[in-house]
């Protein structure tokens, strides 16, 4: 029996501040890893280096350094890093890292992708490997431009790692999905976005079926998938309970004024200047109570609501709304932990939701039916953490369980 932690963390707005948060996050990943007391630790991490890439990506192997003087129990530590962002048509930010006990190293091996199989540990310590992009020891591959053309393309993608623990094989894959680019899409296509998150998924998926069908014989392993799925809330579901008994009014840009035009009907006719069209554009929606009073003000980036730290403490009453899990071939455990975004990045006002976005559980851990049939009978535990400090805008997803032999 093997003690196993799997952990995601995005960590775009921790380098954006890495003076200030960089020390209490290694303490407390620390701090969870050790109340946990697991054999094989995988740390998947989302945006290393933070927007600033360019300035910090050369940041991101001391921070796996400090996790590993931290672990000194855990002899060995792989770091699957894609920090080579000169490269991009193949940059995705993304970081497995790994850590071993020396009570299991033995009885573990790293697959081979080349050659198909599975191979012993290197030495004990810690292992960066430098090449991402051609290793044989990492399946990685960023989603193409044709996954939404027209979209700035971004560094979303996925890293699979699989590891033989005893008897069992663990496929662990990274992966980002797609953001939502505006708080305003779903007033024209609600799904819009979503969409693309299924497309990709199915995407991955799929390419994971053929990886074992072609080298396992159908012999099912353990899958796990977690990372930063950017799934959002049911917009028009989670609004119509966040706004009864309020009016909408929309503000709409014209294209050639800097001056918003406020409408509340949007078949009013488009303008004509010179003979030209010019279009209207949705710029923001106020849902205002009956004295007029702002309820909620949303924006491309901007959700202000009246009440945000209702958010927080009434999240069960707009947990239904998260949808985008329904329908997949995939299980995750009970969610019973607050939204894991966007909450502030201010150290002073860690236990708040910034007005940025809708609160959502981005950061998940999704599992095929063998792994769930093999978590499910042990003592798990999948919750957030850093509840109590600054982590970030996004909050640590944990799954800890047992692994039979």
């Amino acid at each position: 029996m093997s003690r196993v932690l799997l952990i995601t963390a995005n960590l775009g707005s921790l380098f954006d501040d890495l003076d200030r948060l960089s020390d209490l996050w290694v303490e407390y990943m620390l701090k969870t890893v050790h109340s946990h007391d697991p054999e094989f630790v995988a740390l998947h991490l989302q945006e290393t280096g933070g927007k600033r890439f360019e300035e910090n990506s050369d940041k991101v192997v001391p921070l796996i350094w400090r996790l590993h003087e931290g672990l000194k129990e855990f002899g060995h530590c792989y770091a699957f890093l894609d920090i080579d962002f000169n490269d991009s048509e193949q940059f995705t930010a993304l970081g497995s890292v790994f850590f071993i006990r020396s009570t299991i190293s033995d009885r573990t091996k790293l697959y081979n992708f080349k050659s198909s199989s599975f191979q012993p540990l290197d030495q004990p310590g810690l292992y960066v490997e430098p090449k991402i992009n051609s290793t044989k020891r990492i399946r990685k591959e960023k989603f193409s431009r044709d996954f939404w053309p027209g979209v700035r393309w971004g560094r979303k993608g996925y890293l699979h790692a699989r590891w033989l623990v005893g008897k069992q094989v663990l496929d662990l894959i990274n992966l980002h999905l797609f953001h939502d680019e505006s708080n305003l899409a779903f007033h024209e296509n609600p799904y819009q976005y979503s969409q693309n998150r299924r497309k990709a998924m199915n995407y991955l998926l799929q390419k994971y079926e053929k990886f074992t069908t072609t080298v396992d014989n159908n012999v099912t392993s353990n899958l796990f998938l977690f990372g930063d799925f950017n799934f959002r809330l049911n917009a028009i579901s989670f609004l119509s309970k966040l706004t009864k008994h309020t009016n909408q009014h929309n503000t709409e840009t014209v294209s050639d004024s800097e001056s918003p035009k406020n409408s509340s009907d949007d078949s009013e006719p488009t303008p004509v200047l010179n003979g030209h069209d010019f279009k209207r554009q949705l710029s923001a929606i106020e849902y205002r109570s009956k004295n007029e009073n702002c309820v909620l003000r949303i924006e491309k980036k901007k959700f202000e609501y009246e009440n945000s730290r209702s958010l927080i403490s009434n999240w069960r009453e707009y947990k239904e709304d998260d949808q985008e899990t329904k329908d997949l071939s995939l299980i995750e455990p009970p969610v019973e932990f607050p939204p894991t975004y966007p909450w502030s990045e201010d150290p002073f006002k860690h236990d708040s939701l910034t007005n940025t976005r809708m609160p959502a559980w981005c950061d998940r851990v999704l599992m095929n039916n063998k792994a769930w049939t093999v978590v499910q009978h042990t003592n798990y535990t999948y919750t957030s953490i850093g509840m109590d400090i600054c982590m970030g805008d996004h909050k640590p997803v944990v799954l800890a369980f047992t692994l039979p032999q």
